[in-house]
């Protein structure tokens, strides 16, 4: 299924770090994983992948890594924004999570 907001995301995702946040059950990960063929997805409230993700050790050899319910982590805005500044882009990275629910508000970040 094509959606509004697809032709947007992947232009996006080729410089910057991509918020997709809505309510619960609306195809946030559904979205995300239509993008691209190569992607690795990681959702924080599963212990496996927050371990991984809390050590940095997704995979770099895909086109897209999707951090789902990231907000849940503790300064994840803090903590992203490191990311950037030390990694940068390429793979893209797409974050997403419910505005209501976790640790801090998902609010649109600066990261210059």
């Amino acid at each position: 299924m094509n959606r509004a907001l697809f032709p947007y995301i992947q232009k996006d995702l080729k410089g910057k770090i991509v918020l997709l946040a809505g309510p619960r059950q609306v195809g946030k990960t559904t979205l995300s994983k239509s993008l691209v063929k190569r992607f690795e997805y990681l959702n924080f409230d599963a212990s496996k992948d927050r371990k991984i993700i809390n050590q940095l050790e997704w995979r770099k050899d895909v086109d897209l890594v999707i951090l789902d319910e990231i907000h849940k982590k503790m300064h994840w805005k803090s903590w992203i924004k490191g990311i950037y500044d030390t990694d940068g882009i390429p793979p893209g990275l797409l974050l997403t999570g419910s505005p209501k629910y976790g640790k801090e508000p998902l609010t649109p970040l600066n990261l210059s």
